[in-house]
């Protein structure tokens, strides 16, 4: 079977799975991510900026390139939150469509967290996945909440939360003091109130990129590794001590750790609030780090992709 593509536009990065179907599931040949930080000033104009298109735009020129010599067949590509939200979402679709091929699906929040859950089952044993889940991926705009047992989901949730949107919306500086961090925990609170995400799971698992630099920067890697990552644990008392020991750094040394991805050394500390959060919602000691997501799920969802991978259930959170 020829190998499939998932290029995920997010609101804070662009990323690049091409994969093909294997004995246990997806078997990932190539994984690419770039920072291009999408979203940045829609809060607060309402459009996309021309140097954020501009970004975004070479580094899908670079996945195109990856794309045609891996020869993939399938290509999905999707937006999320930065897509709902911009007034020249659609012109700058139509003009991307137009130049790489690719049809390019707006995710709502709810297929969002369906797609990040689905990928992220890939993270668990089997016996795990037939406990009460929750999945989180914290992303520059949004952070989308799924909660099931194995492929039948009960809750979906996409909260107006994300890194870019917090850092922007209480003028994060370098460090957050005791007031804006409280500030930030608070915001987060009353969104978790707002939404239907009552129950408690038996497991929390952290997608994306601030769950993977969190444990990247934990480790200590020079360069990414997703063996090393994925399925890495957090405790409570774990995460909020790294959240300290990166919120005395000033941002030029935050961004010189080994692990950081430089782009995101300015927000992962509003991002780590919405962790440490969402540990405190359900009660839960600690987090699993998941390097699946969005991309992994789209590929597994698609019989052409890989099938047999996964049937998708209906979910119950309607």
């Amino acid at each position: 079977m020829k190998p499939c593509a998932a290029v995920d536009i997010g609101s804070n990065s662009v990323l690049l799975l091409i994969a093909r179907a294997g004995d246990d599931g997806l078997e990932p040949l190539l994984e690419r991510f770039a920072v291009t930080r999408l979203s940045e000033g829609v809060a607060a104009t309402g459009t996309i900026s021309p140097a954020a298109i501009r970004r975004t735009e070479a580094a899908l020129a670079d996945y195109a390139r990856l794309i045609a010599r891996y020869r993939a067949e399938r290509v999905h590509c999707v937006g999320t939150q930065v897509f709902r939200q911009a007034a020249n979402a659609r012109q700058v679709i139509r003009a991307w469509q137009a130049r790489f091929g690719w049809p390019v699906r707006v995710l709502t929040g709810r297929e969002e967290a369906r797609y990040t859950y689905l990928g992220a089952l890939g993270s668990l044993t089997p016996a795990q996945r037939q406990q009460a889940v929750a999945v989180a991926d914290i992303g520059g705009a949004s952070t989308e909440v799924a909660i099931g047992r194995g492929t039948a989901l009960s809750r979906l949730e996409s909260l107006p939360l994300g890194g870019v949107v917090l850092k922007e919306q209480f003028r994060c500086g370098e460090q957050l003091d005791l007031a804006v961090q409280g500030k930030i925990r608070e915001a987060v609170r009353r969104q978790l109130a707002r939404s239907h995400i009552g129950e408690r799971p038996d497991l929390l698992l952290a997608v994306g990129g601030t769950a993977t630099t969190l444990a990247a920067v934990a480790l200590g890697l020079q360069t990414y590794r997703f063996q090393a990552l994925d399925g890495y644990r957090f405790t409570g008392t774990a995460l909020a001590a790294l959240f300290q020991q990166l919120n005395a750094l000033s941002l030029e040394d935050r961004r010189a750790l080994p692990g950081m991805e430089p782009g995101r050394a300015d927000i992962i500390l509003p991002a780590t609030l919405i962790l440490l959060e969402l540990m405190r919602h359900f009660g839960l000691p600690e987090l699993i780090v998941s390097a699946r997501g969005v991309r992994f799920g789209i590929l597994m969802a698609d019989p052409d992709c890989a099938p047999g991978t996964i049937q998708e259930e209906k979910d119950d959170s309607a």
